[in-house]
């Protein structure tokens, strides 16, 4: 029994790996068919597995970035990721082998190539019939299918190498891609406008969340391009009036005939004028009419909401400038008439905005520019061809006059009612074509809002700037009193230690001297009275009373420096309350301060004016006459002068006061003496004044002392 269950367990084990061993080889194995590519989820196909397929090429990318390959059941695309793959070098029928891996692709899975192999030539597969019905099927997607139907009008995008073209199928408007070459562009007239067959690729357009968004055909040459039918012998077709076009009996397969005027042509476009109606057709090329030509047309017509449209296979001119062409009044109201659609009209309109108009569909180009307007109770977008710029005129709000065709456009939900017109849109043909009738009102009701606003906003930006200033003011002007006062009492005691120093501190220093002096002569009189005393000598005696005499006149020379100093101090205190300067000029109060200094040692005074004298401010007087004094009574103590000349000389620049002694002089190189501040504080107070202060002098030819103040900081003091 126990053998049995190990053999049964040695079974299950192999049994095992058998499948596990099979299920890492299929795991492996490369993807060898387009159906089983297909069949492969986006999640799947995005693990990159190794594929290698067989297939026979229907289109190649014409900028090399990728082909289409399809082996009877299924299609599928190939990229060439790298862009190194020479993909140029396949052409449709080919059958290959493309290897790589695979890849989530936009739509469906597709192949990352890696590797390119021709395998032989083959006829291309057969074609499917593609239906009108299948237009948002999404299971062709690759497929090879056969297509009927008109191409109505064609687009060359250079910058891709394509042309793409519109395909009428029954009603139906599919879009076809061509590879751009120029025997194409030559060809296009052939099959253009007509009833066409063809081979082509199905491609899926897509979002970014893989769903479907519409078909979009590719076509590898124009030769698979066949005309359904031989065309009509249009000479001998009818020619009717715009007005009688798609009437009752008519077929719309049928070739036809119109005529008209041209009112406008542009690219492949032109519009054209007829008895009682307009209409717009599609052109092979419109270079050769111009505006006011009367031509035929030939080709097919198509119904459209406000009337029939054209498809010009041949366009013949029967009259060049036929007539002149003048644009249709209109004043729009609660209805427009649908007769005005495609035609040329004039109307008056207010502009509301400029900008860019982009394609819409059933519009020809993209980024023109328009101007939105509003007549009556329509908005009216006009726009313009794409050279033209914006004017300096054209502003909101101007009255303008446009004229230019007339597009009419239908609410889709009122499709059954042929008035019902939901917007109305003109083609300008130049800048010509709008005038301004008046300029916009100053007072807009932008302008008005925006007034309002800033001025609501400057008013609350005042109002806080005022609280702000208020609170500012406040803190710089405390700040601004404590420095005053700080300066102030800093100021004044600086100026009352000089006043010391000129007043009270010379008159002392000299007093010390005398004093010095008159105990030295006490000493040597009291020493000859005593002499002269024991020794009854007469001539001692005499000596004595030569000391007394001495004494006596240094005693008077002390009580006048006393009183001198007195003087000094009562000037100082008078000075505080309102002194000389008050009471007479610079030159008087010099004049009556400095002539007791000079009459102490004897000098004479001479003070001379020139020019023409002007009142300085009190304080600057103030300073100049302390300067002046100071100067006098260091030229009186100190150099033993016999003269002093002071000269004020008033010039429109500057004022400049010299002091000029023929004292015993000194050498200005030397330092000052220690304790001694005349000199400094005489440029303390120049500099204060913005001033200059200037010492000559020589040992032995006296003293001259400048002060030299310009007029503004006089003025300005």
């Amino acid at each position: 029994m126990s053998i049995i269950r190990c053999r049964l367990s040695c079974f299950i084990f192999l049994l095992s790996a058998v499948f596990w061993v099979g299920g890492l080889c299929q795991a492996d194995a490369a993807v060898d068919s387009l159906t089983k590519l297909r069949s492969l989820s986006p999640e799947e196909a995005a693990l990159g597995k190794p594929v290698s397929v067989e297939g026979q090429v229907l289109w190649v990318h014409p900028l090399s970035a990728g082909l289409f390959l399809h082996d009877g059941k299924k299609g599928a695309y190939a990229q060439n990721p790298k862009g190194k793959l020479p993909f140029s070098d396949f052409r449709p029928g080919q059958w290959i082998r493309v290897s790589g891996v695979t890849d989530a692709g936009g739509f469906s899975p597709s192949i990352g190539a890696e590797d390119i192999v021709l395998i032989e030539e083959r006829p291309m597969i057969e074609a499917r019939h593609f239906f009108p019905y299948q237009i948002y099927s999404t299971n062709i997607d690759c497929d090879w299918v056969t297509l009927r139907g008109r191409f109505i009008s064609s687009k060359i995008i250079p910058e891709y190498s394509i042309i793409m073209l519109e395909l009428d199928m029954n009603g139906v408007r599919l879009l076809v891609q061509l590879v751009d070459r120029p025997e194409t562009r030559e060809r296009l007239s052939e099959v253009m406008y007509r009833q066409v067959r063809f081979n082509a690729v199905a491609g899926s357009r897509f979002n970014k969340e893989r769903q479907f968004t519409g078909l979009l055909f590719f076509i590898d040459s124009f030769d698979r391009i066949k005309v359904d039918n031989e065309p009509e012998d249009l000479d001998n077709v009818r020619a009717v009036p715009i007005h009688e076009l798609l009437r009752a009996g008519d077929n719309y397969r049928t070739a036809t005939k119109t005529y008209g005027s041209v009112t406008y042509a542009v690219g492949n476009e032109v519009y054209l004028r007829g008895e009682k109606a307009c209409i717009m057709a599609s052109v092979l090329d419109s270079g050769n009419l111009a505006v006011g030509d009367r031509v035929e047309l030939a080709g097919l017509v198509e119904p459209e909401p406000f009337g029939p449209a054209f498809l010009a296979r041949d366009v013949r001119v029967l009259e060049s400038n036929y007539e002149s062409i003048e644009a249709v009044p209109v004043a729009l109201g609660w209805e427009i008439d649908p007769k005005l659609n495609f035609d040329l009209i004039e109307l008056d309109a207010q502009l509301v905005d400029v900008g860019k108009s982009f394609a819409t569909a059933g519009h020809r180009g993209s980024g023109e520019l328009s101007l939105l307007c509003r007549s009556g109770a329509y908005l009216i977008e006009a726009r313009l061809p794409e050279s033209v710029e914006v004017d300096s005129d054209w502003k909101v709000g101007a009255t303008l006059r446009l004229r230019g065709i007339c597009h009419l456009k239908m609410n889709p939900a009122d499709r059954w009612r042929i008035r019902n017109v939901k917007e109305l849109q003109l083609q300008l043909r130049s800048a010509e074509d709008v005038m301004v009738l008046n300029p916009p009102p100053w007072w807009t009701t932008t302008r008005v809002l925006w007034i309002a606003g800033v001025g609501a906003g400057s008013s609350v930006l005042f109002f806080i700037w005022v609280l702000v200033l208020r609170k500012t003011v406040s803190k710089q002007t405390r700040i601004i009193g404590n420095q005053i006062e700080r300066e102030t009492l800093l100021n004044e005691r600086q100026r009352i230690a000089r006043e010391l120093h000129d007043n009270l501190e010379q008159g002392l220093a000299g007093t010390v001297l005398q004093l010095k002096g008159l105990r030295k002569l006490v000493d040597n009189h009291l020493k000859c009275h005593v002499k002269s005393m024991i020794e009854g000598n007469r001539d001692l005696r005499k000596e004595a009373e030569v000391h007394a005499e001495k004494n006596k006149r240094a005693i008077d020379l002390i009580l006048k420096m006393l009183t001198r100093c007195s003087d000094e101090a009562r000037t100082s205190i008078l000075d505080l309350r309102g002194g000389l300067l008050e009471r007479m000029g610079l030159a008087d109060a010099l004049r009556e301060s400095l002539q007791p200094l000079v009459e102490e040692c004897g000098a004479s005074l001479k003070l001379h004016v020139t020019g023409k004298a002007r009142r300085l401010p009190y304080a600057t007087e103030r300073s100049l006459l302390q300067l002046v004094k100071e100067a006098t009574a260091n030229a009186v103590r100190h150099g033993r002068p016999d003269a002093v000349d002071v000269v004020l000389d008033y010039q429109p620049k500057e004022l400049m006061i010299s002091v000029t002694d023929n004292g015993v002089g000194f050498n200005t190189a030397l330092p000052p003496k220690a304790g001694h501040f005349g000199l400094l504080g005489m440029h303390e107070r120049m500099n204060k004044l913005k001033g200059s202060l200037q010492v000559k002098s020589c040992i032995g030819e006296g003293t001259e002392i400048v002060l030299t103040l310009p007029a503004e900081e006089a003025d300005n003091e």
